[in-house]
């Protein structure tokens, strides 16, 4: 089906009356289909061990700016405002970058979730020296999380949203795992 959805995004934007806005959601639409197949064939690999030289050095900064671009369309359509100010001495981190972009990703994208009504979503980056890595922080107005699932939410298959298949967060801890990283949640309900 992942094939047949590509195919006709192909077809479509060869259209030529499309208006640029169609063309930026075809886009859009395109990388999210790319992404799934990149997610499935994730979840087939998910216990095969991650060797070193998948690792390479890569920009926290910069693939925070592509989940913003990839995601600008989405938020704007949710009332969402994106706050990222780039940290000019962020050090580069080794990092396999399609995992860690679906990382950032995948939180952005549940924050988004947790804002119905619209609201702010607020990234940053700082470098922990003593620690010798860098911290990601997340933030949103949204609706919280009710403290009866904190302990849950990282679980496979566990989901609270209606038709969610409880991947999204299981996945993403299993790459800050493999990334030798910690995810760390705080949320109150309401905040």
């Amino acid at each position: 089906p992942l094939q047949a959805i590509q195919n006709a995004l192909f077809l479509v934007r060869q259209e030529p009356a499309l208006s640029a806005q169609a063309h930026d959601d075809l886009q859009v639409a395109f990388t999210e289909a790319e992404r799934m197949a990149d997610l499935i064939g994730r979840l087939r690999e998910t216990y095969r061990p991650t060797i070193n030289e998948e690792f390479r050095l890569e920009s926290v900064n910069a693939l925070i700016i592509e989940v913003q671009k990839l995601i600008s369309t989405h938020l704007r359509h949710n009332h969402i405002n994106f706050g990222f100010n780039p940290n000019p001495s962020l050090p580069f981190v080794p990092a396999v970058r399609d995992q860690l972009k679906q990382v950032i990703l995948n939180l952005c994208l549940n924050a988004v979730e947790a804002m119905p009504d619209g609201g702010q979503l607020t990234l940053s980056a700082s470098h922990l020296r003593f620690e010798s890595k860098v911290l990601i922080t997340i933030t949103d107005t949204g609706i919280g999380i009710d403290p009866i699932n904190k302990d849950n939410i990282f679980d496979p298959f566990f989901t609270t949203k209606q038709g969610g298949t409880g991947l999204g967060l299981a996945i993403t801890y299993d790459i800050v795992q493999r990334h030798s990283g910690r995810i760390d949640v705080n949320s109150q309900l309401g905040v």
